[in-house]
């Protein structure tokens, strides 16, 4: 079987050489920029319920509420999480370390999820969206907004302050896998903002969801940003 090479001036480079260069300098390139990296660890379950907790609010505490890892229903790999609930509940599964950022950057945001068929959600209320909560040192910020990001992948920032008065009807929950995604900044705020903490939640929800694929990617501050505003719920 004949080598295939590719020629350049004075030099003549292997076609297998060449793809390995290529794809090593594309790497490069990424490291160099910062971006394209995923900050979420275990971001598939595929180690187990590593870096992430249930969060049950007190008053969701006596629904029933569960954590628990699925190895039937993954979007990718063997296993994804599974969060469910035996009454209508405000819950969610929550990232446990603190990621650091600084006002003005962007960041792309993906989790995959998909719903049980008899899950249900109450009207006029959310049933799932991504939630950051801004920190200042291991606290929130004083006086900071939360960034929410609904299934369409539209977002909303609401003062904590004031209370989460999320807007719109409730979009349906997936039966099939769905990818909600979205690119966010974080916002400015006037004592300062070092880090973010996720969590994907249910809200108001009853039945079982699944996550599975849960993604940060610093981006370029050329990036687009996903729509922002109080509709962002609506289908």
């Amino acid at each position: 079987m004949r080598k295939i090479s590719l020629f350049y001036p004075g030099k003549m480079i292997h076609s297998g050489l060449r793809i390995t260069l290529v794809v090593s300098m594309a790497a490069l390139i990424t490291l160099a920029n910062g971006y394209a990296t995923n900050e979420v660890l275990n971001p598939g379950f595929e180690s187990g319920k590593v870096e992430w907790y249930l969060f049950v609010p007190p008053e969701s505490q006596e629904k029933s509420c569960q954590y628990n890892l699925s190895n039937r229903e993954s979007h990718s790999g063997k296993t994804c999480a599974e969060i469910s609930s035996e009454d209508f509940a405000r819950f969610g599964l929550s990232y446990k370390r603190r990621l650091f950022v600084n006002s003005g950057e962007r960041y792309r945001i993906i989790a995959w999820i998909k719903a049980d068929s008899g899950a249900a959600v109450k009207n006029s209320t959310q049933g799932f969206l991504i939630r950051f909560v801004l920190t200042q040192g291991k606290a929130d910020a004083p006086k900071s907004p939360a960034i929410f990001i609904g299934l369409n992948g539209n977002v909303t920032i609401e003062s904590l302050i004031d209370g989460t008065k999320l807007r719109g009807l409730a979009a349906p929950l997936p039966t099939e896998w769905t990818k909600v995604e979205a690119v966010v900044e974080i916002p400015v705020v006037k004592e300062g903002v070092d880090g973010m903490q996720m969590s994907l939640c249910g809200q108001n929800t009853r039945g079982t969801l699944w996550i599975d694929d849960v993604s940060i990617e610093k981006v370029s501050e050329s990036t687009p940003l996903s729509p922002v505003g109080d509709n962002f719920l609506r289908p």
